[in-house]
C-alpha cells in the first residue's frame, strides 16, 4: 500500500514520519518513506504567524519601556513631550503589564515553533542536525523580529 501526507508545517510532517518510521520498526515491517519540502510553502507558513509574532514582540517592548518611562515621567513630572507611541505605554501601562502576564509564555512558544519548522525543514532534506551557530542566528533574528529578514534565513542554504 501507500499513502501522501501532505501539510504546510513541515514540523508536523517530521513527527508524522518519526511515528511511522518507530511503528514500522516495532513492528519489522519495511517502509520506504520519502518527503518532499517545497520551499516555496515556508515562506505562507512563516506568514501564518507573522501577525501573532509582530503582537507577541511589540507587547514585549512595551513592558520593557513601562518601568523606564515611569522614571522618565517622575522624574520630568510630565510626558507631553514623548513620542505618542510612548505616552500610550505609559497610560496604559497596567493594562499592558497584565495582558502580558497573562500570557508570560506565547513568545516563547511561537519562537518555538518557528525554530521547530526550520529544523524541521532540514531534517526532512536527510540533515540529521542543523549547526549551532545557524540556531543562534535563527535566535538573534526572532528576537529582532522582521518577516523579511527572517524568510530570507529560511531560503539560505544551510551551511
Amino acid at each position: 500500500g501507500s499513502a501522501v501526507f501532505r501539510t504546510d508545517c513541515v514540523a508536523t510532517m517530521r513527527i508524522l514520519k518519526e511515528v511511522l518510521s518507530s511503528e514500522a520498526t516495532n513492528r519489522k515491517i519495511h517502509l520506504a518513506i520519502t518527503t518532499d519540502v517545497q520551499d516555496a510553502s515556508l515562506p505562507h507558513v512563516l506568514s501564518l504567524v507573522d501577525r501573532r509574532l509582530s503582537v507577541q514582540h511589540a507587547l514585549a517592548t512595551q513592558v520593557r519601556l513601562v518601568e523606564p518611562l515611569r522614571e522618565i515621567q517622575q522624574q520630568e513630572g510630565t510626558v507631553d513631550f514623548l513620542a505618542p507611541d510612548l505616552r500610550h505605554v505609559i497610560d496604559n501601562a497596567d493594562s499592558i503589564k497584565r495582558e502580558y502576564e497573562e500570557q508570560p509564555r506565547r513568545l516563547s512558544f511561537l519562537h518555538g515553533l518557528v525554530h521547530d519548522t526550520y529544523v524541521s525543514k532540514w531534517q526532512l532534506k536527510g540533515y540529521p542536525s542543523v549547526s549551532r551557530e545557524r540556531l543562534e542566528e535563527l535566535t538573534a533574528i526572532l528576537n529582532n523580529y522582521n518577516l523579511e529578514v527572517l524568510i530570507s534565513f529560511f531560503q539560505e542554504p544551510i551551511r
